[in-house]
């Protein structure tokens, strides 16, 4: 499940420009997984085009590296005995030829320990900054 939204206040600086000041939060929940509830403040200037608010958004992770668990397709060896068919078999692409290996892929999924790092290092104030350009209002 995700649980997830924004609150946003604009204000008019011009004719044609707006500032906003916005936070984003959001949460999941997974078997045997329930996440912390993530904010991320911000702020953002607004060019009311013709064609619709232009949008430079810079937020702000409080995050910076965590340790997620890492959910991958599981393999296993091929069987014919099984009812492995050639064509289950798991192909790949090394120096530009196509090579056929002896694993098949299962229906389920594996969940990988240990835990894996991901995110930046913590860093600089600026590290952490997110940047986002686009058209049109967030929601």
């Amino acid at each position: 499940m995700v649980v997830e939204g924004g609150l946003e206040y604009r204000m008019p600086i011009g004719v044609r420009m707006e500032a906003a000041v916005f936070a984003d939060f959001g949460r999941i929940w997974a078997p045997g997984y329930v996440g912390t509830l993530e904010i991320a403040p911000g702020l953002g200037f607004r060019y009311l085009s013709p064609i619709g608010p232009i949008r430079l958004d810079v937020g702000y992770r409080y995050r910076g590296t965590e340790n997620l668990q890492v959910v991958t397709s599981q393999i296993r060896r091929f069987d014919s005995a099984e009812g492995d068919v050639e064509a289950d078999k798991i192909h790949r692409t090394v120096s530009g030829k196509v090579q056929t290996v002896d694993f098949v892929l299962e229906d389920e999924l594996a969940v990988l320990h240990p835990l894996v790092a991901f995110g930046p290092e913590a860093g600089s104030f600026f590290d952490r900054l997110q940047f986002h350009i686009s058209i049109g209002q967030a929601f």
